[in-house]
């Protein structure tokens, strides 16, 4: 199986239930929409965009079989965790229009996906520094 593909199954399981139950509380108290569904989503993004330089290399992944569980396993459920939380806010901010309830969603999701990114370069940063 394609590591990409697992790693986005294993993801979705943390964003789904967190991602879902708030989706389900807000559709009533926070008017959320469909779409907003999507948002969770967003820190995927961020972790495929980062790991194509070693899911991608067979031998880096071939030799370091803790790196690949690393990278495949553990860090899809970091990033699903925080990708279900992208809903979390519209639950707090309500406004009148659909415009401004999306908006709020997208920034969201972009600050999450943020925080994952500046997350995961620091550890990388503290584990380049600890194996040198």
């Amino acid at each position: 199986m394609n590591d990409f593909l697992l790693s986005f199954l294993i993801y979705m399981v943390p964003a789904n239930i967190i991602g879902g139950a708030t989706f389900l509380v807000g559709r009533k108290r926070a008017q959320m929409e469909a779409i907003e569904y999507f948002a969770i989503y967003a820190p995927y993004l961020a972790f495929a965009l980062m790991s194509l330089g070693y899911l991608n290399n067979p031998e880096t992944m071939s030799s370091n079989t803790t790196l690949h569980a690393f990278a495949v396993i553990f860090q899809p459920i970091g990033s699903g965790v925080l990708g279900g939380l992208a809903l979390m806010p519209r639950l707090f901010i309500q406004s009148e229009s659909r415009k401004k309830r999306l908006m709020t969603t997208a920034i969201c999701a972009a600050v999450m996906m943020g925080i994952y990114a500046i997350s995961r370069l620091l550890l990388f940063a503290v584990l380049g520094a600890s194996y040198s």
